[in-house]
């Protein structure tokens, strides 16, 4: 096994199979944008299809460490988002509707330490789910507001092709997500596949707020734009 490090690299160990086995290169990318936000006020909204998954449960387990140490102070006040007032952008002034009928854990309402939902999708349940039964204890725990479970091989979601995905599980929870980006500061976080997964994540976002906000194509453009721009949307995809 060979470990490089900056101009370095060092020969571990060899075995007597070692030189028979492939070599698979292994690259590392640091993220400085990937990363809790400071407040644990603000919610967070985590989308992460198959290994996707994979750093959402580092951030769920320093986010129960927050919680664990977290001062008085941090629950005494809501997060009030300059999107929903009207003065910091007429355009971006899209305010969250006093009706929405609430989708996720109602017992979290009136507290300020920011909501947290995990969309993950796989195949099938009992073979695909990974770090099945952390997520499980997230939820138990109270560190994981909502689990919204797609997958895509099993047909009890009556769909006509069978099983669902991240983006159908968005589009059930598209009120909630609307709520939390405009109106609570959340940070959304999508890591997984370039190709398709993002692409499609994003227009789902667009179409949320389309439908729910009532929002023309441009102005959900510019919505999505200036998440971008205030660092809460965080893409960590390959």
């Amino acid at each position: 096994m060979q470990h490089q490090c900056e101009e370095h690299t060092r020969l571990q160990s060899e075995g007597m199979a070692t030189s028979a086995l492939p070599k698979i290169p292994i690259f590392l990318k640091l993220t400085h944008s990937f990363l809790l936000p400071k407040d644990l006020r603000a919610p967070l909204i985590m989308i992460g299809p198959g290994t996707g998954v994979a750093p959402f449960i580092a951030m769920l387990q320093h986010r129960r460490k927050q919680l664990q140490e977290a001062p008085p102070w941090a629950m005494m006040s809501p997060l009030v988002d300059r999107m929903s007032d009207p003065q910091a952008s007429p355009l971006l002034s899209v305010c969250s509707r006093d009706d929405m009928s609430i989708t996720s854990n109602e017992s979290q309402e009136g507290k300020s330490i920011g909501e947290t939902h995990l969309f993950f999708g796989c195949r099938h349940r009992k073979s695909d789910w990974l770090f099945s039964e952390a997520i499980e204890e997230f939820v138990e725990d109270g560190t994981l507001t909502s689990l919204h479970l797609a997958l895509s091989q099993e047909g009890e979601e009556g769909r006509w092709y069978g099983g669902c995905y991240v983006q159908d599980k968005m589009m059930e929870s598209s009120i909630r997500i609307c709520h939390l980006l405009l109106s609570c500061k959340a940070h959304i976080y999508v890591c997984g596949d370039a190709q398709s997964m993002a692409r499609d994540v994003r227009r789902i976002l667009l179409d949320v707020l389309e439908e729910v906000e009532g929002l023309g194509s441009d102005e959900a453009h510019a919505v999505m734009d200036h998440l971008v721009s205030l660092g809460r949307y965080h893409e960590d995809i390959y």
